[in-house]
């Protein structure tokens, strides 16, 4: 039969004894690591954040013509470009459980065909909050060759269209938008993108693009409270295990 000593060490440092118990040395380091590890992962995620938001503002300065692109990849995330040409109003696309300042609603997605081309490009016009989930939105119709602008936008990745977006009821609400699919559908090429429309549309509808939904600041913001917490930790650790050394006066 194992036993084990309630008190693994015992350092004496001027009139104090160090002298943790078992059960505080295995708890301490367990949590530990577990709370600095946490906090260096928000500081890794606060990085990637700032990164994003850098990327943001730097490609937002030079507004690019569409057809003069000369290539197409995920590293012009956030490009402004200009584009001209028709909306389909038709094909108008609800995708839903959004949410904008506490607010819910939908995104409101309209395919834009190049003029001079058969392609199309799938433009996010913007946020629409709803009281009743009964009733759709109102959307105004734009007729008429029109130049809008906005910032490219890759998906992180692809969302799947439900198998009944398939069908020919418009407008219609969505969970995810599938590109591939709706180019079937519309029967003619588009961008592997969205348009986060700026300029273009009459509708009074809410366009606040930001890179992220959480900002870096808020990510450094919980790394402090980890490492804080980890702090507090190690400071319960040694206070609770230290006391006066007592001495045999007799």
């Amino acid at each position: 039969m194992i036993h084990f000593k309630r008190r693994l060490i015992r350092v004496h440092l001027f009139r104090y004894v160090f002298s943790p118990s078992l059960i505080a040395i295995i708890a301490t380091c367990l949590l530990l690591p577990i709370l600095v590890s946490l906090g260096v992962w928000q500081l890794h995620r606060a990085e990637e954040k700032k990164q994003l938001e850098n990327a943001f503002k730097s490609q937002t300065r030079s507004p690019t013509p569409l057809l003069k692109l000369s290539s197409i990849s995920p590293a012009l995330n956030y490009q402004t470009i200009v584009a001209q040409g028709n909306f389909d109003n038709r094909h108008l696309i609800f995708l839903d459980n959004k949410i904008y300042h506490h607010q819910i609603g939908y995104q409101v997605f309209s395919p834009f065909f190049i003029s001079g081309t058969q392609q199309f490009l799938l433009v996010n016009r913007g946020f629409v909050g709803v009281r009743q989930r009964s009733k759709m939105p109102a959307i105004k119709p734009l007729f008429g060759t029109r130049t809008i602008s906005g910032f490219i936008y890759f998906p992180k990745k692809m969302f799947l269209l439900k198998k009944e977006l398939l069908n020919d009821h418009w407008p219609r609400v969505t969970q995810s938008i599938e590109l591939k699919n709706l180019s079937s559908q519309l029967q003619a090429k588009t961008y592997p993108f969205y348009l986060l429309l700026q300029t273009g549309d009459d509708m009074d509808l809410i366009r606040d693009w930001q890179p992220v939904n959480f900002p870096a600041y808020r990510h450094t913001g919980y790394a402090i409270q980890w490492f804080s917490l980890a702090l507090t930790l190690f400071i319960i650790f040694i206070v609770c295990s230290t006391s006066k050394e007592q001495y045999d006066t007799a």
